[in-house]
């Protein structure tokens, strides 16, 4: 439908609206999507969480009649963190829906159920880009406050854990040593398997998050592309 040209204030011109755009952010959401957290509600303002350290060892060879070997106590340990909260509102005036065209529409007005539903989903995707971020840091060990991105809890410094150091896997070497980047995974998980002791039951799978730059330069190098080359997933070097 035609209406006046607002924009050169030309009442006796008309214009016509023909699309209506909207741009979305990007909302991250592959960790909320890859169940590797689980939720739990809770009614306290502070949880803990207890732990104890088993030990294994050894039993030596003993004269017979000789006094036993003493089992080492185990040792438990409580600790309490602090539940943080985030909150956000939004207000819907009546002047916003008063009076004004419907987006996209050249006749409509704005109603009140597709505006509050629309608020809703605002704040609903960024309560899941707040999760998400939290999930980020979480992976890492840390606690961070998005406004300032300041340390709030260091997981790793409460429970005694000591952060692995970076492992650089020499992706830009033009020449690789045969069988190097091999090496440098298959170290990396039996760092893994090593730091979860009694848990690593079985095989570990690893998963990693990672950079588009870390994994461009993953897929050319020279190793990879030799594995996949030979095989169906050859396509994915494309």
């Amino acid at each position: 439908m035609a209406t006046m040209d607002i924009f050169d204030a030309d009442a006796f011109t008309i214009i016509e609206l023909t699309r209506a755009l909207e741009n979305i952010p990007y909302k991250p959401a592959i960790l909320s999507g890859a169940n590797l957290f689980g939720a739990r509600g809770v009614r306290a303002r502070t949880v803990m969480i207890e732990s104890r350290d088993g030990t294994l060892s050894l039993i030596p060879f003993s004269e017979r009649g000789s006094a036993y070997e003493q089992q080492i106590p185990e040792r438990r340990e409580m600790r309490a963190f602090v539940c943080r909260q985030f909150k956000k509102q939004d207000v819907l005036w009546a002047s916003e829906i008063q009076s004004i065209r419907d987006f996209g529409s050249e006749t409509a007005v704005q109603q009140l159920q597709a505006e509050v539903a629309r608020k809703l989903g605002r704040l609903r995707n960024d309560a899941e880009a707040t999760f998400e971020f939290h999930l980020f840091n979480g992976i890492q060990g840390v606690v961070k406050d998005p406004k300032d991105g300041a340390t709030v809890i260091d997981y790793n410094a409460e429970f005694g854990i000591t952060p692995a150091t970076e492992v650089d896997f020499d992706l830009d070497n033009a020449t690789p040593a045969s069988g190097a980047l091999r090496k440098r995974c298959q170290a990396l998980i039996e760092s893994v398997e090593d730091s979860l002791g009694g848990l690593a039951a079985g095989q570990v799978q690893i998963r990693a998050e990672c950079g588009s730059a870390f994994f461009a330069d993953l897929v050319a190098h020279k190793e990879v592309r030799e594995t996949y080359l030979n095989t169906a997933a050859a396509a994915d070097l494309r």
